[in-house]
């Protein structure tokens, strides 16, 4: 068996590499079109920007749980209602001198769907999409220790304290402030301008009734 020498081969690779360009360039050869897509929810003036900052103390975390495939979740007006939760939600933490992060969950069999679904509600310190009703926010927000309606859309404000142990972040004492589910709940407690109990504390709520339209399932 004849072996080619190193230089041989790097003719022979060479030629080859030219080769595909000239047969690339005149059509011969197909030539892959790879497009990278980084999608960027667009800010409006005023909007909630997250600072990427955790810090050990107290916390409040305003938590959007919607999906691309619920009709609820897509109400118009409703990414701008969320936007303006989060600008609440920032100034009553730190009125309360405590830290605050907006968490985006997406009920969504494909990670992708979900993600531009929640870019239309700006910009979260944190989010999830995928897998459905097994993604992992909607297992603690919704089947977890927070127990709640399984339906969307929904805002949970949730309190807790932020630790460090052996070099990593720990959550302590979570507890659900209040939870408004479907279109009108939301609007409505946002029109009324967001209220929590003060000091803040855990709230119970009445799931008999609502309002218009969560998209509602139940395992």
């Amino acid at each position: 068996m004849t072996r080619l020498r190193p230089r041989f081969l790097f003719i022979f690779f060479a030629i080859g590499g030219v080769f595909g360009f000239v047969a690339a360039s005149l059509g011969v050869m197909p030539i892959p079109d790879v497009t990278v897509r980084w999608s960027v929810p667009v800010l409006k003036a005023g909007e909630y920007i997250p600072t990427g900052s955790v810090d050990a103390g107290e916390e409040i975390v305003l938590v959007y749980i919607g999906s691309s495939t619920c009709g609820w979740s897509n109400v118009p007006e409703l990414p701008d209602v969320v936007r303006s939760l989060k600008v609440k939600m920032q100034a009553r933490a730190q009125t309360e001198g405590m830290g605050f992060a907006a968490v985006g969950v997406a009920r969504d069999a494909v990670v992708a769907n979900g993600m531009e679904h929640l870019d239309k509600f700006g910009a979260f310190d944190e989010v999830m999409a995928g897998r459905g009703w097994a993604n992992a926010g909607v297992q603690k927000y919704i089947y977890g220790e927070m127990a709640g309606l399984g339906a969307t859309p929904q805002i949970l404000v949730v309190s807790r304290r932020l630790g460090y142990e052996t070099g990593h972040v720990t959550f302590n004492d979570e507890k659900v402030l209040i939870r408004k589910v479907g279109v009108d709940e939301i609007a409505g407690w946002a029109a009324e301008g967001a209220p929590l109990q003060s000091p803040l504390q855990v709230r119970g709520r009445d799931d008999r009734n609502i309002g218009r339209a969560a998209h509602e399932y139940r395992m």
